[in-house]
Formats: structure tokens, C-alpha cells, sequence
């Protein structure tokens, strides 16, 4: 019996620790199925004495320790940093917890291992464990990795935070604060339009709050913005931006303004309705309606290609009478609007031909027809009387009358101004003829434009068409003026030379 006890003890088919308990008190009595205390030592003749420390552990509710190595369901003792070994290569046996497992690590240098890789607490375990810190104080769980990226769903992030779902729904974060399911905000990606999406889940249902669409416009309302911002509903806003161009309220924007229940436009240009090149200050193209009373400051031009009709009365008159003044039919093409010195005036036909002309002649009318027997010629620069090529801006080839002549002598007109000085050489030096004009053997008398030129050029122009000479009889007025002072001067020197001669006589 004994022989077959300790057969049993040395079998590696021992599978669990109780059976060998079990075998054990069997073997002693029947009396020794009670539970058992620790053991003072090993059965006799139950190991060699060199193994005396393999005592046996008992079963029953009492307190135990075992001061050697344990192995269950091995064929070996624990290695020698280890105190209990379960299982074995060719077992596989495993421990079936129920309860907490301590790791005394500050005080005992325990930890838990995983072949050679072993950890002594949470915060030092690296991948393939566990990246995660927990704070006892705050309840807060945050991450070890300061370099890597988490990864919600996908094995590769490549963000802080990457949330990926291949297949089945959208990718999404829900945040909540208040409980229930309908309670509740959420972000996520539509998987069919790839546009980012933030909703609300209210017990009134879901609404889509915001869109950002994947080519960058953003929708307030709008699941399909179609620009930039699309807004469903209205915005308020201290002021908005066009470019650099910011205003802060409606009246400040465009050209127009507003004062109480009034508007007026800011611009001092024009303003069309109907068209986009007014000429006016109001250019409507179109019909125009005014109901109730219109003051008009200045003068009122009415232009119509067909009936202009006026009712009712200003300042107490009624204006219906004058509507005939007006042009009241759209007439015949090639007719101008002539007044017929009655009414208002009549469409009348243009001649059928004009008499033919010189080039730059005015046409006259002598009361009957257009003549061309007009000495009034215009080449579109200058005007010219009696000449067909007029030189100068009004260009007269006989005798003007008038009361006076004036020329333009304003200080701030001219420029290098410098005092004559002597003239008395040059005065001399012109000559005044008698002569007859030419035209019509008239009598005058005067100076020769070539002769003056070669004394004073700047009094001399010549007609770049004719290169017949004219001057400015006016500007020998200065230098004659300096020739009466200068003479008037000697007059005096020689007049005191007088008076003291005759005083030194008597």
C-alpha cells in the first residue's frame, strides 16, 4: 500500500493538487479524511531526505503557507526567481481566478512577466499590452505614447487621434451630457459624399447642424452647400467683410443710405433704372409712375420720341392746357419739329436738298430758303469773317466796330516778367507809312508788319495757311510809353541845367 501511495506522489499524470491531496488521506486511515493542517514534515519513507521540504498542502477553511516552491500540474519544480509554477508544456494547464491578483512591486520587488519581458507596474507597459495610464485621484485615463498616434478602428493612425470604419455605417464621434439616447451631438464622415457632418439627436429627431464639404464650402442648415457659405435661415453679425471693404450696418453699404424711412444715394454720379449707362441724374428707360405730389427744383426737361400727356395743376393751374406744346405725334421719318407760331409746332419735312457751299461756309436764310451767300466761315478751330481761311480763333478781314476792346492783362497770367528799359533806339528805328488797301483802294495809315517784325517779332504773326503777315498794334503801346518817360526825364535834367545857368548869369 505504501508502495502504491508513493507511486502516486512521484507520478507526472498528477493533473491537480486535490486529487493528490485526496490520495493521501486515503492511504493514512479513514479517519484521515479530515482536513488537514500544515504538514510537520513529509510522510516517513515518503521522499529522501533531501526532499523532506515537499511537504504537502491540506484542504478545509484554515490559514496555510507553504515556505518552498510549489508546482501544479508540471513535472518540474518553479524556476529560481519563481515560487509557483502551473502547468507545463506538455499540460497547458492554466489558473481560474476568481478575486484580485496583488503584485507587491515597491515592497517586493514583484512583477508580472511575459517570458522575459516583465513589468512591475501599469505605466510601464510598452505595445502589445497596454499604452493606457490610469489616474486613481482623478479618474482620468490618458495615453504613455507622447510620440505615436491612436488608432480607433484602424491598425495604422496617422493623426493624434484616427477614428476609421471600413465597412457598415459612417465613421463617427458622439458626444453627450445629459442621459438618453436622444440626447446627444455627433461627428462624422459620410462614407458617400466624403463631406464632414456634425448632428443633433434631440427626442424631436435628428438634424444636420453643419456641413463641410470635401471641396471646402460650409453649409449652416444646408446638407449640399453650393457655396462657400450657404446659410438656411438668417444671420446676425456685428458686420461683414468684402475683401477689406467691412460695414457694420445695411445704410453704410453701396450707394444708397438711409435716414429714418428715407434713402438717398450717396453717389454723386448718375443713377439708371433700366439701364446700366444713365445720363442723367434719374435715367429710366422704361414707363415711370410718380402718384402723389412732385416738387421739382430747376428745370424740368422732358424728352419723348412719342405722346407726353400732363393732367392736374401746379401751384393752382391747371396744366392740362399746355399737353399741346408738347410733341403729341411720333411724326414721319426724315421730319424735324418746327414751330408752326401758333401752338406748339408741327412735323415739317426737311428741303430736299441743301444748296451746295465752301468748305466751313455757313448757310444763311434770308426768309424764303437756305443761301450760301454767307461770309461767316468755320474750319472747326477758328471762325473767319470775309475769309475762308481764318488764323485765329475769330479772324475778321474788314472794319470792327464796338464800343471798346479789352485784352487780357492779369499779372497772374503771364510769366518772366522784365521791365523794357530804353526803347528810344528801337521806337526810332519804326516807320510810319501811309498806304492803300488792296481790297478795295481804301485809305489808311500804319506801319508794314515785315518792317516791325525785324524790331519787335513778338508783335508779328504770320497765317501759317496765307503767310500773310498781321500785329499787334496795341503792343507798341509799352515801349512808346518807356520813350516818353526817358524823353520826359531829359526834358528835366535839361530844364534844371537851364535854370542854373541863367541864376549864374545874374
Amino acid at each position: 500500500m505504501k508502495e502504491n501511495i508513493k507511486n502516486i506522489f512521484r507520478s507526472k499524470t498528477v493533473k491537480t493538487l486535490s486529487l493528490l491531496f485526496c490520495l493521501s488521506i486515503f492511504a493514512f486511515s479513514s479517519d484521515a479524511l479530515a482536513v488537514w493542517t500544515d504538514a510537520p514534515a513529509a510522510p516517513p519513507g515518503y521522499l529522501p531526505a533531501n526532499e523532506q521540504d515537499y511537504k504537502p498542502v491540506s484542504r478545509g477553511a484554515g490559514d496555510e503557507f507553504k515556505t518552498g516552491k510549489l508546482g501544479v500540474a508540471t513535472d518540474s519544480i518553479p524556476g529560481a526567481t519563481f515560487g509557483l509554477k502551473v502547468g507545463s508544456a506538455t499540460t497547458a494547464q492554466g489558473i481560474d481566478l476568481f478575486g484580485k491578483l496583488q503584485v507587491n512591486a515597491s515592497t517586493g520587488g514583484g512583477s508580472i512577466c511575459f517570458d522575459a519581458d516583465c513589468k512591475t507596474s501599469w505605466g510601464s507597459v510598452t505595445a502589445g499590452v497596454s499604452q493606457w495610464t490610469t489616474n486613481t485621484t482623478t479618474n482620468d485615463i490618458y495615453n504613455n505614447n507622447t510620440s505615436g498616434n491612436v488608432g480607433v478602428g484602424i491598425t495604422a493612425p496617422n493623426a493624434r487621434l484616427h477614428v476609421y470604419r471600413d465597412t457598415g455605417n459612417n465613421a463617427e464621434i458622439d458626444i453627450q451630457s445629459v442621459a438618453g439616447a436622444n440626447n446627444h451631438w455627433g461627428i462624422y464622415h459620410d462614407r458617400t459624399t466624403s463631406d464632414l457632418r456634425f448632428w443633433n439627436n434631440t427626442p424631436a429627431g435628428e438634424k444636420n447642424i453643419l456641413t463641410i464639404t470635401n471641396e471646402g464650402s460650409v453649409g449652416i442648415g444646408k446638407t449640399a452647400p453650393t457655396t462657400a457659405l450657404d446659410v438656411a435661415g438668417q444671420v446676425t453679425a456685428t458686420g461683414f467683410c468684402l475683401g477689406a471693404d467691412c460695414k457694420t450696418n445695411w445704410s453704410s453699404v453701396g450707394p444708397w443710405s438711409t435716414v429714418g424711412s428715407d434713402i438717398y444715394n450717396n453717389n454723386t454720379g448718375y443713377v439708371g433704372i433700366g439701364t446700366g449707362a444713365p445720363t442723367a441724374k434719374l435715367d429710366v428707360n422704361g414707363t415711370a409712375k410718380i402718384s402723389g405730389n412732385t416738387t421739382i427744383v430747376g428745370d424740368l426737361n422732358l424728352q419723348s420720341t412719342g405722346n407726353i400727356t400732363l393732367n392736374g395743376t401746379v401751384d393752382g393751374t391747371d396744366i392740362s392746357a399746355v399737353s399741346p406744346y408738347f410733341i403729341t405725334s411720333p411724326g414721319v421719318s426724315g421730319q424735324v419739329w418746327t414751330s408752326d407760331g401758333v401752338n406748339a409746332g408741327v412735323w415739317s419735312a426737311l428741303p430736299a436738298s441743301l444748296p451746295s457751299g465752301t468748305s466751313g461756309q455757313t448757310l444763311r436764310n434770308n426768309g424764303t430758303g437756305w443761301i450760301t451767300d454767307s461770309n461767316l466761315f468755320n474750319n472747326g478751330t477758328n471762325v473767319g469773317i470775309g475769309t475762308t481761311t481764318p488764323a485765329q480763333k475769330l479772324d475778321v478781314v474788314g472794319n470792327v466796330q464796338a464800343s471798346s476792346f479789352l485784352y487780357s492783362s492779369d499779372r497772374n497770367l503771364k510769366e518772366n516778367i522784365k521791365p523794357l528799359g530804353s526803347e528810344a533806339k528801337k521806337v526810332l528805328s519804326l516807320e510810319g507809312v501811309s498806304f492803300d488797301w488792296k481790297k478795295d483802294g481804301s485809305k489808311s495809315i500804319g506801319f508794314i508788319a515785315q518792317d516791325v517784325e525785324n524790331i519787335y517779332p513778338e508783335l508779328v504773326s504770320t497765317n501759317p495757311q496765307t503767310g500773310l503777315k498781321s500785329m499787334q498794334y496795341a503792343g507798341l503801346i509799352a515801349p512808346l510809353v518807356e520813350v516818353v518817360k526817358s524823353q520826359d526825364a531829359k526834358i528835366k535834367d535839361l530844364e534844371t541845367r537851364i535854370t542854373n545857368l541863367e541864376n549864374s548869369v545874374k
